[in-house]
């Protein structure tokens, strides 16, 4: 089993692929948001998000994990999308994805790319780095196994949550990478399917 490392608290170590303009991302590109959190008056930037549809945003559960939220009694009060207050409304630990509600742009339901990833495939996933707001993101398909894939794109602190796209679906969102190879640990669609239908 890989390890997985999750870049809200390891820097990664990957040379940043290029940061290229893709026509099928291009057209994702306002989906992709900034989940907050307000610690003393101030928003803190914790991870990405992506708007499934109007006012549902996914991300990855891991990110509300930081030690500075264990003396929070409710983290609904202090978690913002773009600097929108948001709630969380699903969450699952074990997959590491959470569900908010929130104020968002109107979006009709996103494509999910359910088909199994093939080694090589083109892939983009567009991402908040740490300096700049949704950069289009170009890789392949690296890896495969039961439970996620692997890929080349852009990973590092602030881009766990982002949306991975092939042909213009959604493939799965960004969780971490591997600790030995650093290749971009992604969820799949599929995975993110199940628990927005509970």
């Amino acid at each position: 089993m890989r390890k997985i490392l999750f870049t809200f608290l390891f820097l990664s170590l990957l040379t940043p692929v290029g940061l290229a303009h893709n026509e099928s991302a291009l057209a994702e590109q306002q989906r992709c948001v900034l989940i907050q959190i307000k610690l003393r008056g101030i928003l803190e930037p914790m991870g990405t998000g992506f708007v499934e549809r109007t006012g549902v945003v996914i991300t990855n559960a891991h990110i509300f994990s930081d030690s500075r939220l264990k003396r929070v009694s409710d983290l609904n009060s202090i978690i913002f999308v773009d600097g929108q207050s948001a709630r969380i409304i699903r969450e699952d630990r074990k997959l590491d994805i959470v569900v908010l509600a929130t104020k968002t742009a109107a979006f009709e339901p996103a494509v999910l790319d359910e088909d199994e990833a093939v080694l090589d495939d083109e892939v983009v996933a567009v991402v908040n780095t740490r300096t700049k707001r949704r950069q289009v993101s170009a890789g392949r398909v690296i890896g495969v196994d039961a439970n996620y894939i692997y890929t080349s794109t852009y990973c590092d602190l602030g881009t766990s949550g982002s949306p991975v796209f092939r042909n213009g679906k959604l493939l799965g969102i960004q969780r971490g990478y591997t600790e030995r190879t650093h290749q971009t640990v992604v969820i799949p669609a599929r995975v993110l399917k199940k628990l927005l239908q509970t």
